[in-house]
């Protein structure tokens, strides 16, 4: 084997009768995901004796993989520059997938099963493969890698199937799949303005439950399993809002029709310069929505530019009133910003995204005791401004750690960052958390993750009510300053428990984002200070809302319901309207100041009904349309 080198992974690729591999396929990828960009790859091929060498920058964790179509295939992780390493090559593992269809128990021949190997969440795809069922229903995939494989299964007209099968070196792995008709969602897409269909409009989700819409609008999805909860029914173009529903089929037998109704987008254009004012090309800008209550298919939905010559970028398909957070990234330069459209006939203008130098983490993790290494995962996120629940913080980059504890990251976004280890082993897990503050260029060479002995939480404590029972789902966070330096869900019997480094003081506060209970905050609160015990109380506020609920025709409507959602965070009051005979409902308990309204009916006979800004004390009255 070769000799270590500071700046490579070296190694020698063997069989698994120990003969070496000439020409065997090496690559490493880096685990180290990232907000934009891709994590660091090289490739190489062993030489004539097996051997390798392959550079690959220091202090970031790897995953190598090494294929040769004779031998087989290899994993290992993590890898680190400096490395020796011997790689043992198994040819791999034969899937022999049965199929079946329920409702007779016959065997289904046509159906395409697929297998993917991607050890690493956001990493590549190391291995995949598919094949066709035959007359007797069995599908058979060969040279399986010896890890955690995901195997799917499609055929047409029946409900899709999909299991992980863990790891091992044996085979071969014997499977059933059995299928089962199930319910299909057909229908239309059309704008909602002129009433026209709309082509091109992807329907459903990611993956294979989707469709794309006709000329004349019309869609068709593949089955679901009958009696489903609630499925999440999206739809996507360039020249409109996303759009979200959530529809039950556990009371649905073959088809449902449903025809959607589209908003036309806003769009937005900016433009990315560098120090000197000058237009980059090539830049790449990533734009993603904020969590919303005017738009809940904005919040996941994540777009991704290039600059032109000029400059210049265009964001399309945005959703009307609602927060993009943009990133652009070039070179190892960043700029972020914000853009938010109010008027889908105008073009919105960002203000321009000036690139500066990035910033970079240097730091070191000491473990608890000599010769334990927990597994650790290191994330850096951005701290946002405002309080977004799900987008504060936004994730930049995650890493691992070097066997000796060192980790890096680079080309970091300047600005106030928090810095989140996971560790976790045998007998052993600890979160900790810290926020940094960079400028442009500066380095933090001095960072340290003490997970060293097993001292007491930092902050620890229980949240109660009144009664002392728990307050189910609640948010405890802890605040420095104004940021939110970490945060915990909790439920069950109310314990929360924080790893913080820093010596406060600090602000704890408790949210409840159905706003049932009053917000709670406890300052001044310092490390180890004691267990804190935050006692709820409901809220009982003096506002309430009236309003008044009725069809096309002036007929009151009843069967269906009011919910109230808080504007900045989008979180829905636990309070809701029903409304009576008469359709006049009333939404007691409410604090005063605006509220975003959205009214559901139960049987889907009208669409959904969303207003902005309602404020308690003003009646409001309501009409609601029918789907067409």
């Amino acid at each position: 084997m070769p000799g270590s080198d500071p700046d490579a992974i070296v190694g020698v690729v063997l069989r698994n009768d120990g003969v070496a591999v000439p020409g065997a396929s090496v690559a490493a990828y880096g685990q180290q995901w990232r907000f934009v960009g891709e994590a660091a790859k090289a490739t190489t091929r062993a030489d004539g004796r097996g051997r390798f060498r392959l550079p690959v920058p220091r202090n970031t964790s790897f995953r190598l993989w090494v294929t040769d179509s004779g031998a087989g295939s290899a994993s290992l992780a993590p890898v680190f520059a400096g490395d020796r390493v011997e790689v043992e090559l198994n040819p791999g593992r034969t899937f022999r997938v049965h199929t079946k269809l329920k409702e007779t128990g016959e065997p289904l021949a046509g159906a395409r099963i697929s297998v993917e190997y991607a050890p690493d969440v956001g990493g590549p795809v190391l291995f995949q493969a598919s094949a066709l069922s035959n007359a007797d229903g069995l599908a058979t995939i060969q040279d399986v890698p010896p890890g955690e494989i995901a195997v799917e299964g499609h055929a047409p007209d029946v409900c899709p199937k999909a299991m992980l099968v863990p790891a091992s070196e044996d085979g071969p792995v014997e499977l059933e799949f059995t299928f089962r008709r199930g319910v299909r969602i057909a229908g239309h897409v059309f704008d909602r303005s002129t009433g026209l269909g709309v082509s091109g409009v992807r329907v459903g989700e990611e993956g294979p439950w989707h469709a794309v819409s006709g000329p004349d609008g019309g869609f068709r999805l593949p089955p679901l399993p009958a009696g489903a909860p609630t499925v999440a029914l999206t739809a996507t173009h360039p020249s409109y809002a996303p759009y979200v529903e959530y529809l039950s089929l556990q009371e649905t037998k073959g088809e449902m029709q449903r025809d959607l109704y589209l908003d036309p987008a806003c769009s937005a254009v900016g433009t990315v310069l560098d120090a000197t004012m000058r237009p980059v090309l090539g830049a790449k800008v990533v734009a993603i929505g904020m969590y919303s209550s005017v738009s809940y298919a904005a919040e996941s939905q994540r777009l991704e530019r290039t600059t032109d010559a000029s400059g210049r970028f265009s964001l399309t398909g945005l959703a009307r009133d609602v927060t993009y957070f943009v990133f652009a990234e070039f070179e190892g330069q960043q700029a972020v910003g914000f853009v938010r459209c109010t008027d889908p006939g105008k073009t919105q203008m960002s203000e321009p995204l000036v690139l500066g130098e990035g910033a970079r983490i240097r730091g070191r993790v000491s473990y608890p005791r000599e010769g334990e290494r927990p597994s650790v995962e290191l994330r850096l996120s951005i701290l946002a401004p405002g309080r977004f629940a799900p987008c504060n913080p936004l994730p930049v980059e995650r890493s691992g750690v070097s066997p000796e504890g060192l980790f890096a990251f680079d080309h970091v976004p300047p600005g106030r960052l928090r810095l989140t280890a996971r560790a976790e082993g045998p007998a052993f897990r600890k979160e900790l958390t810290t926020v940094l503050e960079l400028s442009p260029g500066e380095t933090a060479d001095d960072v340290t993750i003490d997970l060293a002995g097993n001292r007491p939480a930092a902050l620890q404590g229980q949240v109660r009510t009144e009664s002392g029972d728990s307050p189910g789902q609640v948010e405890v966070q802890v605040l420095d300053g104004a940021d939110v330096l970490s945060s915990q869900w909790i439920g069950g019997n109310g314990e929360f428990h924080f790893d913080l480094e820093g010596s406060g003081p600090w602000t704890v506060r408790v949210v409840d984002p159905e706003a049932f209970y009053e917000e709670t905050e406890v300052p001044g609160v310092l490390p180890r200070s004691g267990r804190l015990d935050i006692v709820l109380h409901e809220l009982h506020a003096e506002f309430v809302l009236d309003g008044h609920l009725r069809d096309e025709q002036g007929n009151p409507v009843q069967d269906a319901y009011v919910g109230l959602y808080d504007p900045d965070t989008g979180a829905r009051a636990s309070r809701l309207g029903i409304p009576d005979e008469e359709g006049y409902f009333r939404v007691p308990n409410l604090k005063n100041r605006p509220y975003d309204l959205q009214i559901w009916d139960f049987e889907g006979v009208y669409e959904p009904l969303r207003r902005k800004g309602v404020t308690p004390g003003e009646p409001v009255e309501l009409t609601l349309q029918r789907r067409r």
